[in-house]
């Protein structure tokens, strides 16, 4: 169902942002940021900046746009090799590596010949988190320049594009070799024409991952570790867009309840000359104002839940679960049964309730720990903790969502 929504969302998307992330020795740390507009079928380059550090480029960043991101330096290994063993060329590249570690990326750069790329997990993981934190979704992850070659113009049939960190050796316009330098050269530095404007080289790696973006259908997504981002650009982005209308016409609906409900009030005046008549439009009327307040707060229920961005927070709770814990039930912004009428909606603001299962306390505990660590998460409490005699543990916790405006 999400790929379908995804698919949806991002046909409608004409921004793009592109970073190219250089952490060299001694903690050295370049960015180049790209953002890219599609305007009547044509790429053009709305903004480029350049930045010594995470934090200052995460400044530059426009919301609300699919945001790609290549990662290289001293910790991002490439390697080529033939590609006549198809079977295994991950342990080809890098015999006796523990897979589960790394995450390993492959570019194909001709029918025998491909480039194998691998960095540790834990290092995207860290990256990952500082941009979820400061509100992005990081729609997909690469590692390299290597898409370079796909942009127009810049690869010919024979020859070489020289970037900052590399010299990138082309055949029959892609990359079939390169060198790397872990120093930044100066002297790869130059300007070219892209679309009506020019461009540094130390842009094209951010560049053509927008241009990636916009030329693949929006489809192809190499890092299938970052399907849950994609998911959640996908909602916050349906809600931007589908959830104001909805809420106008629901409003509109209320608007004209309330004016019949007037029209009628105004009525009993005159039905009053008869008992049994106006018994009966008192009735009415009674029935179409629980109507009109029950819609009311029905609609100050989904507002507040379209604010807080639902889909976030359930997907950022199921995405810590440790083995050993099962959920059963999650509650966002529980309804309160303060009274014994049905048609009372009181709802506890702010506070996400989750029932579920354990095979122990401190796998409980765990959990507990890994929930506390959101930013958005205020406190976690254990209201309930309870083994029966099968032996099976069940508990309940309640989050408090911090206020973050």
């Amino acid at each position: 169902m999400m790929s379908f929504i995804e698919d949806i969302v991002l046909r409608k998307v004409k921004r793009c942002a592109g970073i190219y992330i250089w952490q060299g020795p001694e903690m050295e740390f370049s960015a180049a940021l790209t953002v890219v507009a599609l305007r009547r079928n044509k790429l053009a380059i709305e903004k480029s900046f350049t930045a010594r550090s995470l934090d200052e480029i995460i400044q530059k960043i426009p919301a609300d746009v699919p945001l790609i991101v290549s990662v290289d330096g001293v910790h991002v290994i490439h390697r080529v090799i033939e590609n006549s063993t198809p079977d295994n060329p991950v342990q080809e590249a890098f015999p006796g590596i523990k897979i589960r570690d790394f995450i390993v990326q492959k570019h194909l750069i001709s029918e025998n010949r491909m480039i194998i790329s691998l960095i540790r997990k834990e290092d995207i993981v860290t990256l990952v988190s500082e941009l979820n934190k400061a509100g992005f979704f990081i729609f997909d992850l690469l590692m390299g320049p290597f898409t370079v070659d796909t942009l127009p113009g810049f690869a010919g049939d024979n020859g070489e594009i020289s970037l900052p960190y590399y010299k990138l050796n082309l055949k029959d316009g892609k990359v079939f070799d390169f060198e790397r330098t872990l120093q930044k050269d100066l002297n790869n530095s130059f300007t070219a024409d892209f679309g009506e404007g020019e461009i540094s080289s130390e842009y094209l790696a951010s560049l053509s991952l927008c241009y990636g973006f916009f030329q693949s259908g929006r489809n192809e997504k190499s890092e299938s570790l970052l399907s849950e981002q994609r998911g959640e650009f996908a909602a916050k982005k349906l809600i931007a867009v589908s959830g104001l209308p909805f809420v106008l016409l629901v409003f509109f609906v209320l608007v004209v309840n309330y004016s019949f409900y007037s029209h009628y009030k105004k009525e009993t005046s005159i039905l009053d000359q008869t008992i049994l008549i106006g018994k009966q439009h008192i009735t009415h009327i009674d029935s179409l104002q629980k109507a009109v307040d029950n819609r009311q707060k029905v609609l100050e229920a989904k507002q507040n839940e379209g604010k807080r961005f639902v889909a976030y927070y359930s997907d950022r709770i199921a995405s810590r679960v440790p083995n050993g814990i099962q959920l059963q039930e999650m509650s966002i912004w529980p309804r309160i049964n303060a009274t014994q009428n049905r048609n009372s909606f009181v709802f506890r603001e702010r506070v996400i309730v989750v029932n579920g299962l354990t095979d122990n306390s401190v796998t409980l505990e765990k959990y507990v720990r890994e929930l506390s660590s959101f930013s958005w998460i205020e406190s976690v409490r254990i209201m309930n903790f309870n083994e029966s005699k099968d032996g099976i543990r069940s508990f309940r916790l309640e989050l408090s969502i911090a206020d973050l405006k």
